[in-house]
């Protein structure tokens, strides 16, 4: 049941990159459509469903590090942005954005169908889903605790 789920989020997760890939790296050069949208949100619903009907302890640690490195992933891409409109023509800072773009890839472009709705520049975009990263991070941190603090509760009885 457990490895189910997991094939789940990996087919989906799947899914929404290969919907979303060739949008996100062309993007404002391409339009979006609707179906950018259902897989993102897709694969949105999946997480949030994988998280609320209580995975093991380890997945959930696995989800939080995922959770964290997103968020901490989206900071950087932003901040590297912001430095590279201000300083065009820097070579270390060229070496330094060429590590955005796998990290992009992997932590966003899943979710670039919801550009659809927002239509926003891809460092503001990743700002926006780096929110979601940490708020998941916060909820996975949460039911952690609850689940450690009731597995504390029944061993001292």
């Amino acid at each position: 049941m457990k490895n189910r789920r997991i094939i789940i989020l990996l087919c989906v997760y799947l899914t929404a990159f290969l919907v979303n890939l060739i949008p996100s790296i062309k993007y404002p050069d391409t339009n979006l459509s609707i179906i950018n949208i259902i897989a993102s949100s897709l694969l949105i619903m999946t997480l949030v469903a994988f998280v609320k009907k209580g995975t093991t302890n380890s997945i959930r640690e696995i989800l939080r590090y995922f959770f964290i490195i997103g968020f901490i992933s989206g900071l950087i891409i932003f901040i590297i942005k912001i430095f590279e409109d201000t300083l065009i023509q820097n070579t270390i800072l060229d070496v330094i954005s060429s590590i955005q773009y796998p990290i992009y890839l992997l932590f966003y472009t899943p979710f670039f169908g919801i550009n659809y709705v927002i239509n926003t520049e891809y460092n503001y975009f990743v700002l926006i889903i780096s929110l979601f990263y940490i708020l998941a991070f916060l909820f996975v941190s949460r039911l952690q605790n609850n689940c450690n603090n009731l597995f504390l509760k029944e061993r001292t009885r």
